[in-house]
C-alpha cells in the first residue's frame, strides 16, 4: 500500500491504545469479539441512531411551531448527526436492516422530483398509510435533505410552503419509526443473539466461521457500493444529478463515514472500544492487520484529498476522484482476499 509505511507507527499507537487486557486463550477471543460486534458496535450504532431520529422528530415540530431561521438550521444540524450515524452503519448491512426492507426505505437516491411535486399537489394528508405506500424514492433522508436545504442548497423559512411543512413532518415521523424498529429488532427481539450464539443455537449462522465471514462481506460490500456505485457511476458519466447527498453537499462526508464504519467493525468499536476482528487477525498475522488498517487509512485519505463538493468535484477533480475509486477498491481487495480467507481458516 503506497502509504502503509508511513501509518504502521500510528496504527501501532493506535492499537496500543485499548485498555483490554490481551486474551491468551484464542478461542475465547473469537467468542468475545462477536460479542463485541454485535453489541458494542452494531447494538449500540442502532440505539444512537433511534435517538437521533427522535430528537429530529421533536425539532422538526418545534420548527413547524416556530419556523424561525435558528430552527431551520436545528434542522439541518439534526439531519447532518443523523446521516453520520447511518452512514456508518451501512458497513453492517445485514439483519434486520435487509429483511424488514429499512434500507431502501430510509435511503434511496436520487430523489424522483417530478414524482415528489406529484405527491405534494395531489395530497393533503400526510399519514403513515400514505408515507408507507410510496415509493422508496419519495422517503427517507434524501427527500427530507431537499426539504430543508432546498435544490441548490439556498431554502430559507420563507420558502416553505404549508405542503412543505406536512410532507417534512410525516417523512421525518416515517424515518424515526422505521430506525426505531430496526433497533428493536435488534435489542427487543434480540436479533444480536444470532451473532452472539453463531455455531451455538443460532438459526441465522451454523458456526461461529459463518458469523464472521458475514461480518467481513459486509464491510467488503460497503466498500464496493462506494468505489463502484456511489463515486463511480455518477463519476464515469459525469452526471452530478446523480450524487447521494447534494442539497446538503454531504457526499464525501457520507463516504468518509461509510469507511469509517469499516473501520468500527473491524476493530470492535463504536462509542466504546472493544474486542474485534483485528485482534483475531493479530493473533495469528500482524502484518494483514496492518495492511487492512494502512488500506483503510489510504481510503480516508484519498477522499480527503476532494476539496469540493462531490458534485463539483466529478466535473473539476477527476484525478482526486479517480485516487479515491482506487483506494477504496484495494480495501476492497484486502478484505475479499486476505480477511475473509483468513477468517474462513481461523475463525471457527
Amino acid at each position: 500500500m503506497k502509504y502503509l509505511g508511513l501509518l504502521v507507527i500510528t496504527l501501532c499507537c493506535v492499537a496500543s491504545c485499548k485498555k483490554e487486557q490481551p486474551i491468551e486463550d484464542f478461542n475465547a477471543l473469537k467468542e468475545e469479539a462477536l460479542k463485541t460486534s454485535a453489541n458494542t458496535v452494531i447494538v449500540t450504532s442502532y440505539e444512537e441512531l433511534a435517538l437521533q431520529t427522535s430528537q429530529f422528530q421533536s425539532d422538526v415540530e418545534t420548527f413547524i411551531a416556530t419556523p424561525t431561521a435558528n430552527n431551520l438550521e436545528l434542522l439541518r444540524t439534526d439531519w447532518l448527526a443523523t446521516r453520520q450515524v447511518w452512514e456508518k452503519t451501512e458497513s453492517w448491512l445485514f439483519g434486520p436492516v435487509a429483511t424488514l426492507n429499512i434500507d431502501p426505505r430510509i435511503d434511496t437516491w436520487p430523489v424522483d422530483f417530478v414524482a415528489l411535486d406529484s405527491v405534494m399537489t395531489n395530497n393533503t394528508v400526510f399519514d403513515e398509510s400514505l408515507m408507507n405506500g410510496l415509493d422508496d424514492a419519495l422517503k427517507g433522508f434524501h427527500p427530507i435533505e431537499y426539504l430543508i436545504w432546498g435544490k441548490n442548497g439556498t431554502k430559507t423559512v420563507q420558502d416553505f410552503t404549508a405542503k412543505d411543512y406536512l410532507y417534512l413532518k410525516a417523512l421525518v415521523v416515517n424515518l424515526n419509526n422505521l430506525c426505531a424498529e430496526l433497533s428493536h429488532a435488534w435489542i427487543t427481539n434480540a436479533y444480536n443473539n444470532q451473532l452472539i450464539l453463531a455455531g451455538n443455537g443460532s438459526t441465522e449462522f451454523n458456526s461461529r466461521r459463518a458469523a464472521y465471514v458475514q461480518l467481513a462481506e459486509a464491510i467488503a460490500g460497503i466498500c464496493d457500493e462506494v468505489a463502484n456505485g456511489k463515486i463511480a457511476e455518477p463519476f464515469l458519466l459525469q452526471a452530478p444529478e446523480m450524487e447521494e447527498s447534494p442539497f446538503a453537499k454531504n457526499s464525501i462526508t457520507d463516504f468518509k463515514n461509510n469507511m469509517n464504519g469499516v473501520l468500527h467493525m473491524y476493530q470492535g468499536s463504536f462509542t466504546k472500544d472493544g474486542r474485534g476482528m483485528d485482534e483475531i487477525v493479530k493473533f495469528k498475522n500482524t502484518q494483514l492487520n496492518l495492511e487492512i488498517l494502512g488500506a483503510q487509512q489510504n481510503a480516508l485519505a484519498a477522499l480527503n484529498a476532494i476539496t469540493v463538493p462531490f458534485g463539483e468535484a466529478i466535473l473539476t477533480q477527476p484525478v482526486q476522484v479517480q485516487h479515491a475509486i482506487d483506494a477504496i477498491n484495494e480495501l476492497k481487495i484486502v478484505l475479499d482476499s486476505k480477511l475473509i480467507p483468513y477468517l474462513q481458516q481461523y475463525a471457527d
